[in-house]
């Protein structure tokens, strides 16, 4: 992880092959990108999420399941939220 407030890129997956697409990190600072192409998500696509904000504790930011729906949805709180990924495109 990066100690010098450089944003650091990586990937998760643990032995039980649960996996998170994109891990963000910055010092002890902790953030989780999954991407579904479905239009629909539920808890079952938060699994690699969960494993990570428990690995990393207080350092967990946020995770974000980046979707092909229409809304954003909570999944686990405020802490893990269902995305559309047009967002990433609006204004």
């Amino acid at each position: 992880m990066g100690h010098d407030g450089t944003l650091q890129f990586g990937h998760y997956r643990d032995k039980d092959k649960v996996e998170v697409d994109v891990v963000i990190s910055r010092g002890a600072e902790v953030w989780g990108v999954e991407v579904k192409a479905s239009t629909a998500v539920d808890r079952g696509d938060i699994q690699g999420l969960l494993r990570l904000a428990d690995k990393a504790g207080d350092g967990f930011q946020t995770g974000i399941v980046l979707y092909a729906g229409d809304a954003v949805l909570p999944l686990d709180g405020p802490r893990i939220q269902a995305v559309p990924m047009r967002k990433l495109w609006e204004l």
